[in-house]
């Protein structure tokens, strides 16, 4: 048996009862005295937890005829044991160094990765910068007159502008109003007498559902995704909102994006499709809104909507397809008719100080829900243009709203 500290036979050989190495008792407990750790493990330990092991003393080697110069002696032994000492130290403290070499280079290598792939997006942003600086600017068509009698349901000015230089806004007309209330009396009528649909999903049912794909359409330098909307015309075709600025469009039977809309200077807060899967409305955080269409093989913006004076954080699509609302974070929400593409009106209420932050249509078209940023719910009815009723129950800004079909 040897001595973990110097490798050699040990005259008094003790046993930790931490570690189980064998030492030699000197040694052992100089090294304890410095630093109250075993040498091996490194645990805390004491002199008191060394156990003797008995040796056979008939069998010790006889001392040196040198021993007759004892202050000579005990001078080499202590040298020779601090030696031993130091090169116990050392062989931790290169084992140590390694261990960090190791890590340092592991990191170096992951530093390397993220840098390649910030390039490749650093890259890919200016590209699409400068697509976007030669591009043709988008297409608006000419105003068209308001009629002159009217402006968010008050008589305009005679030359059909409002105050600071926006043109008037003919209102929610007796026609439109009309429309609204036939719309929604027919689909009330229908929906009462509608059964139960045989396949839809129970409770448990649901709570059984799994993520079957993930698809990273949007960029990650600035990820997140606002809004999704699933097409009219096919549920296999899905619109992305996200905070790039950019409205994604996937194909998830063919696994592919299709599509992919353009032009807004800020996130992108709500996407819909208009009807079909032909025609769009989207809504940014630059205060504005935009229609998109399908022209050949890619979606093309038809008219930039700046209504709003703030961020416009939603759209609501009336069941008719030829209305629209889009409601603001400067507390008003705008009216628009789809075929002149022109908002008939901007309403807000002076009981709602708050920015909105959500907005919903019911399915029958003839209640809009609002939801601010104070936590309130406010219902309107869309033909009238007041507010029925306030829901104040939530404890922070209304994220979302959804109709049911009761």
């Amino acid at each position: 048996m040897f001595c973990a500290i110097s490798g050699t036979v040990p005259e008094e050989p003790v046993v930790s009862k931490i570690s189980g190495h064998l030492f030699e008792k000197r040694l052992i407990e100089k090294h304890i005295k410095d630093t109250g750790k075993d040498p091996v493990t490194g645990a805390g330990t004491t002199v008191d937890e060394l156990m003797v092991v008995k040796n056979n003393t008939n069998l010790k080697p006889r001392p040196s005829p040198a021993t007759s110069i004892p202050g000579l002696l005990g001078l080499l032994q202590n040298e020779w044991d601090a030696v031993m000492l130091e090169q116990h130290s050392l062989r931790q403290h290169l084992q140590n160094t390694r261990q960090e070499l190791s890590h340092a280079l592991y990191q170096h290598d992951g530093a390397v990765r993220v840098i390649a792939r910030l390039k490749k997006e650093r890259d890919e942003a200016r590209s699409a910068l400068e697509s976007a600086v030669r591009a043709p600017p988008a297409p608006v068509p000419e105003p068209v007159e308001a009629p002159p009698d009217m402006a968010n349901g008050k008589r305009a000015a005679e030359n059909g502008t409002e105050g600071g230089g926006k043109r008037a806004k003919a209102g929610i007309t007796d026609d439109i109003i009309e429309v609204l209330t036939t719309t929604s009396a027919e689909l009330s009528k229908g929906r009462r007498k509608r059964p139960m649909p045989a396949g839809l999903a129970s409770a448990g049912t649901i709570e059984q559902y799994g993520l079957l794909s993930s698809h990273p359409l949007h960029k990650t330098s600035e990820g997140g995704i606002t809004a999704i909307d699933l097409s009219p015309s096919s549920e296999d075709i899905v619109a992305s909102a996200g905070r790039d600025h950019t409205v994604q469009i996937y194909d998830r039977a063919q696994g592919r994006k299709v599509g992919e809309l353009t032009g807004h200077s800020k996130r992108v807060t709500d996407a819909k499709f208009l009807g079909h899967q032909d025609l769009m409305v989207t809504t940014s955080a630059d205060k504005t809104s935009r229609l998109w269409a399908v022209d050949g093989d890619a979606y093309k913006c038809k008219a930039v909507l700046s209504d709003h004076s703030g961020e416009v954080v939603g759209v609501a699509l009336h069941p008719t397809n030829k209305y629209f609302i889009t409601a603001s974070a400067d507390r008003s929400w705008a009216f628009y008719d789809l075929d002149s593409m022109l908002c008939m009106a901007q309403l807000t209420s002076p009981t709602i100080d708050s920015a909105y932050s959500s907005v919903a249509l019911h399915p029958d078209g003839q209640i809009l829900g609002t939801g601010t940023d104070d936590a309130v719910v406010h219902v309107w009815e869309t033909r009238s243009q007041n507010v029925r009723h306030n829901c104040a129950s939530h404890f922070d800004a209304v994220g979302g709203l959804a109709c049911g079909c009761a």
